[in-house]
């Protein structure tokens, strides 16, 4: 079915889903590897600032001038160990403090690539294990249900639900959950360094950042409702595969694979198109968001540019502004993609916890027994049934 572009996502389905991991204890492990390998991530653009000017000034033969903010504040963090290492080597302390920054970059790289690695891991097990619980959940409440449930279901859209629609879940604890929040955070500590460095070039540079969220909301609303328009029609194609493939005898004792075939044909086009459309918008937006990512660049260098022939800024400062914008435009650009899965993933959502939600119309009375073993006879005096309440199958039946 088609869905409201403009429709709010459901924090009360988004609470639900992610109480499926919220009971793990290494989901605190994640938060925790999220946390440090953001922060080292920032750190690297105030080393490689640092570095700059140090070099530059070392070429020139004057006093080593660091730029402001982050970047003291790194090099006040490591001048213990340039202090300890010009001792130990006998270089002299502006060399030592380069080899030290050097250093510095290198084990940042190798800390972020264990890291990752160990946080990708566990939030692995973490996401298969909550699509266990979701798939049984749904599986048991489908075992649960009345003949009549299934009467109003199409097998196939059932299927859909249970695999494709699970495994969007699954791939939503896997990446988008990390993703939302390391860019979150990332975005915070940018901003935060940024800012700590100069005021006046932030501004400046912030000046490309509504038009990209102008751009990213634009497309989430397009692409928003054709996400669930894709998971609905997956359900149809499904649904038509299984009739056929189950009722192949009497498709062909009919002769109507022809018709058979159009109709399944009409859906694939349905599937088709949606997909294509989809397809056009991505390939509008994403160039639209590195040009403009781009042009924020252009800005610091400009800008940037002119304050350090003036004096007012270092070139380190600058170099190390170009690599935090571009640390900047990752959490902003990716605001469409996580947009994208956070409503493909309520979507999938919604469609699962309806069938675990579903009320059983024949429940079993409280506190039954089991029958294990039955003697005597049964008897059905004046008995009516039905399905769906509307035709009778057992009218006034005496047995």
């Amino acid at each position: 079915g088609d869905v409201d572009p403009k429709k709010k996502i459901d924090w009360g389905v988004m609470r639900r889903l992610l109480g499926y991991i919220s009971h793990y204890w290494q989901v605190k492990v994640i938060l925790a590897l999220i946390v440090v390998i953001t922060t080292l991530s920032v750190m690297s653009p105030a080393v490689i600032g640092g570095i700059v000017d140090m070099v530059r000034n070392i070429a020139e033969g004057t006093e080593v001038e660091l730029g402001r903010g982050v970047v003291t504040m790194v090099f006040n963090l490591l001048k213990p160990v340039s202090d300890w290492f010009s001792v130990v080597s006998g270089f002299t302390p502006v060399k030592a403090t380069l080899f030290v920054l050097s250093i510095t970059l290198v084990v940042i790289a190798i800390l972020d690539g264990v890291l990752n690695f160990i946080q990708r891991y566990i939030l692995t097990i973490i996401s298969q294990r909550a699509t266990f619980d979701l798939r049984n959940d749904m599986y048991n409440s489908l075992l649960d249900q009345s003949f009549s449930f299934y009467d109003e279901q199409r097998t196939g859209q059932m299927m859909a639900r249970a695999t494709g629609d699970i495994n969007m879940l699954g791939r939503f604890f896997n990446f988008a959950f990390r993703m939302i929040v390391s860019s979150s955070l990332l975005l915070l500590l940018v901003l935060f360094s940024m800012v700590s460095l100069n005021l006046e070039l932030t501004i400046v540079s912030m000046v490309v950042i509504p038009f990209i969220f102008v751009a990213t909301r634009s497309y989430s609303q397009r692409i928003r409702p054709m996400w669930a328009n894709v998971r609905e029609q997956n359900g149809v194609i499904t649904s038509v595969l299984q009739e056929n493939l189950s009722g192949v005898r009497v498709v062909r004792g009919f002769s109507r694979e022809k018709f058979e075939e159009n109709k399944f044909q009409v859906e694939c086009q349905k599937y088709f198109d949606i997909n294509i459309t989809m397809a056009k918008i991505r390939a509008f937006f994403m160039p639209l968001a590195t040009f403009l990512s781009s042009f924020g660049a252009v800005i610091i260098i400009w800008y940037g540019g002119t304050r350090v022939i003036s004096g007012v800024l270092t070139l380190g400062t600058v170099i190390a502004f170009y690599f935090y914008l571009n640390r900047l435009m990752h959490p902003v650009r990716m605001v469409g993609m996580m947009t994208s899965m956070l409503v493909r993933a309520m979507a999938a959502a919604e469609r699962v916890f309806e069938i675990i939600d579903a009320e059983v119309e024949v429940k079993d009375v409280e506190g039954a027994e089991e029958l294990t073993q039955v003697e005597g006879m049964l008897t059905f005096e004046a008995v009516w049934f039905s399905y769906d309440k509307k035709n009778m199958v057992l009218k006034d039946i005496d047995l």
